[in-house]
């Protein structure tokens, strides 16, 4: 039979306190997905949350601060921050163009009364790009090519004979 011993004791100890210890920091830094923080506002509304997205539309300036909008699985949400936070080379997603993926931390407002009781993020405490932004290509495909080659000719086969009757007549 092994005896425990005092060392044994205080190792059990620690093991026990690290971890009922652990749910207590892991929370300010799990990210959330930006449909559960919508889904939830209730929930985490006046907390400090941390989501991850790609940047859309237009870095709106608005004087000392700035508008970015963060689009996650087809939801987005603004978030609104000193503007000297963003970077000057951040690039927004749209047309042909995927922005750039960032993770932001701050405090979530489901009715922000300085907004007009849109839901948003104020006070980023952190700004994280965690992927470029990157040039997405749109092949032509040649079906489309043929189908509009043959729209022109037959509107131009139109033209043609409306001019020749109205000239007739």
């Amino acid at each position: 039979m092994t005896k425990i011993n005092h060392w044994h004791l205080i190792l059990l100890l620690i093991l026990f306190i690290s971890t009922a210890m652990t749910p207590c920091f892991s929370d300010a830094t799990d990210v959330i997905a930006i449909g559960t923080l919508v889904d939830g506002a209730k929930a985490f509304d006046g907390k400090t949350v941390v989501i991850e997205g790609e940047v859309v539309g237009d870095v709106m300036k608005r004087g000392l601060y700035s508008w970015i909008c963060l689009l996650d699985e087809g939801i987005a949400i603004g978030v609104w921050t000193n503007s000297a936070e963003i970077p000057s080379d951040l690039t927004a997603g749209g047309y042909g163009i995927r922005g750039d993926y960032v993770r932001v931390s701050g405090e979530f407002h489901r009715a922000c009364p300085e907004h007009g009781g849109d839901l948003d993020i104020h006070h980023m405490d952190s700004f994280e790009r965690t992927a470029p932004a990157m040039h997405i290509a749109y092949p032509i495909r040649k079906e489309r090519v043929i189908v509009a080659a043959l729209f022109c000719m037959m509107g131009l086969l139109f033209s043609l004979l409306w001019k020749r009757n109205s000239a007739k007549g």
